[in-house]
C-alpha cells in the first residue's frame, strides 16, 4: 500500500501576496500599534516614536539571521543572558593501585 509523504513540512502556509500568517499578524499589531500612536500624540512625536516601532515590527516580520527568526533570536539572546556562566570544575580523586 503507497502512502503520500508530506514534502514542504517546514515552510510556512502563505496567506496573502506570498507572506504567511504570521507575518501578517505583525503587520496587522504594526498598524495597530501605530494607529494607537496616532490618536494619542502630535505630529512630531508620532513621526519621532513610529518609526522604530515600525522598524521593530517590519524586522520581526521579514528580517531572518542565518534562516532563522528573528524572534527566535532575540528568545536565545535573553536565555544566553539570564543563565549562569560560571561553571565550577570538580576533581575527581581516582586512586591508582
Amino acid at each position: 500500500m503507497r502512502f503520500k509523504i508530506p514534502q514542504y513540512i517546514d515552510t510556512e502556509d502563505k496567506l496573502i501576496w506570498s507572506i504567511s500568517i504570521k507575518q501578517f499578524l505583525y503587520l496587522v499589531a504594526c498598524a495597530g500599534v501605530l494607529i494607537l500612536l496616532w490618536t494619542q500624540l502630535t505630529y512630531k512625536a508620532f513621526l519621532i516614536i513610529s518609526a522604530p516601532i515600525a522598524l521593530f515590527f517590519l524586522a520581526l516580520a521579514f528580517y531572518k539571521i542565518n534562516g532563522q527568526p528573528l524572534l527566535k533570536m532575540i528568545a536565545a539572546i535573553f536565555t544566553y543572558y539570564s543563565q549562569p556562566k560560571t561553571y565550577v570544575w570538580k576533581r575527581k580523586n581516582k586512586r591508582i593501585e
